[in-house]
């Protein structure tokens, strides 16, 4: 099970049922049961989505990618196609290392980048001029979210501390991820399709698990193997979030510069392999086969955490009133994106998973039924290492009225960790599950 603390936060029936369901539908996501899907080899051939896409006698393969699934992607990539028939490869990973005999692997840093994460980027690098990479070679690159950070190669005039302060402040002030990809890509020798464009005139076949609601190929990872043609104005969203005094120098003057417009760019197939809406239909499944009635109430949840909180707590409130519970004796109400939480406050510890579960706790607390609820990130860190989100339901309220626990207080820090931690509500994954879907919230509701 990748739940590793199961045992502890299951003390009920109505738990047991939303660990065990979540924990399934994450594990259906893992690149083990994706890559098996699309990827086959028969004879000398390789074959994505049943089109032929490389000749062992023809082409040369070659291994590339970087995304908090790639060493799991790896992994499975090797299996299939055979370390032998691939010639060189490198990636960069956060989690466990993967076990591969030809595709090298660099642990990276992530959420911010390090210099394991230019290492192991100039590894990557590296191959063309040492392999003489050419038309005839195929290259597949296995990307997933987390990318951003694992895969990085600061452009000319930029330090690596540069991007740290910077990410730093993006993370913080709110922006979107698209719209923190936007100005990473400015930055970068190796966002914005500029990886693909490093690797030209090569085949390029991009095996995407998408982190990213919408599936905007520009936004996951950055888009390393993308063709961007419209530059999106990182100016004016430093400027929307007042950021111009606090991002280094240098940075700021570098998203001014003037956009250079590429003509070359290789054959690429940027192709998604997975996103949240397989991991949110498993769940649906898994309910179902647990006897609960089922209503998928959003696969785009974005915003504010604690606005969209309070918004399904309401949404589920009004729904369990209005549903006749003598006929549906259990109702299982699911949804999953990726919200954003804005920090004023640095000091307090958590990640938007956990504060999503101390903020819908708060808002069930007139709710006279019974429920339970969790939010959970499919890639087991929810901004802490090992934490995956949190658990709650309304026998939760108990424990608080014990301890005399001030919830606002920790809601107001955005310090929900240490609240979760005083109920008993965080769930743990261990370092990473290998994959990456966004995150997925439940609610049941029974009599």
């Amino acid at each position: 099970m990748l739940i590793k603390n199961y045992s502890l936060v299951s003390d009920t029936k109505q738990k047991r049922d939303l660990l065990k369901a979540v924990d399934h539908a994450v594990s259906y996501s893992m690149p083990k049961n994706i890559i098996n899907n699309i990827l086959k080899k028969t004879g000398n051939s390789i074959f994505v989505n049943n089109k032929k896409a490389a000749d062992f006698k023809k082409n040369r393969i070659f291994v590339i990618g970087a995304g908090k699934a790639s060493g799991k992607m790896a992994e499975v990539f090797e299996k299939i196609v055979g370390a032998k028939n691939i010639t060189a490869g490198s990636i960069n990973y956060k989690g466990r290392k993967p076990k591969t005999k030809k595709i090298k692997a660099v642990l990276a840093g992530h959420p911010l980048p390090n210099e394991a994460s230019i290492r192991g980027t100039e590894k990557i690098l590296n191959l063309k001029k040492k392999y003489e990479i050419g038309k005839e070679d195929v290259i597949f690159c296995l990307v997933s979210g987390g990318g951003s950070a694992l895969l990085e190669k600061p452009a000319d005039g930029i330090i690596l501390s540069d991007m740290q302060k910077t990410t730093k402040e993006l993370l913080y002030c709110g922006a979107s991820i698209n719209e923190i990809n936007a100005i990473r890509q400015e930055l970068s020798k190796v966002k914005g399709g500029k990886l693909a464009r490093y690797f030209y005139p090569a085949k390029i076949y991009s095996l995407i698990i998408s982190d990213v609601i919408g599936n905007d190929l520009k936004t996951i990872a950055s888009g390393p193997t993308v063709n961007i043609r419209n530059k999106d104005s990182a100016f004016l969203l430093i400027k929307k979030y007042n950021l111009e005094n606090k991002i280094p120098n240098l940075v700021f003057k570098k998203i001014q510069d003037p956009y250079v417009i590429y003509k070359k760019f290789p054959k690429v197939e940027n192709i998604i392999i997975s996103d949240v809406n397989d991991m949110i239909d498993v769940a649906k499944e898994k309910f179902e086969a647990f006897g609960y009635k089922t209503t998928i109430l959003n696969r785009r949840v974005t915003g504010e955490t604690k606005d969209q909180a309070k918004k399904y707590a309401k949404k589920i409130v009004s729904l369990s009133k209005k549903n006749e519970l003598s006929k549906f004796q259990k109702t299982a109400y699911i949804f999953g994106g990726e919200t954003t939480v804005t920090i004023n406050n640095k000091k307090g510890k958590g990640g938007r998973n956990q504060e999503f579960a101390a903020v819908f706790l708060n808002e069930m607390k007139e709710f006279d039924g019974k429920w339970a609820f969790i939010s959970c990130a499919s890639d087991g860190t929810d901004f802490l290492d090992g934490v995956a989100g949190g658990i709650v339901d309304y026998k939760t309220f108990e424990i608080i009225k014990n301890k005399k626990i001030d919830i606002n207080k920790y809601l107001e820090t955005h310090n929900s960790y240490n609240f979760l931690k005083k109920v008993n509500g965080l769930i743990f994954m261990g370092n990473g599950t290998g994959t990456n879907v966004c995150d997925i919230q439940v609610c049941v509701v029974w009599k």
